[in-house]
């Protein structure tokens, strides 16, 4: 790119594996102790704010 005060930084090359990704399906085991092992989820937070909104009320089916 020939822009005054731009600089670009890349990787010279990419090299990726020819072997695909497994496919595998899960077996019901696997699933059953997936959904009952504990998971420390103190690291999750959650946000939420309560708004007061004013409408006009709608008069029904005229």
């Amino acid at each position: 790119m020939d822009r005054k005060g731009v600089a670009l930084q890349y990787r010279p090359d990419y090299s990726a594996s020819p072997e695909a990704p497994e496919t595998k399906i899960p077996e019901k085991a696997e699933i059953t102790e997936a959904i009952w092992s504990s998971v420390n989820a103190t690291g999750i937070t959650l946000a939420a704010k309560a708004e007061k909104v004013n409408r006009r009320k709608r008069e029904c089916c005229g």
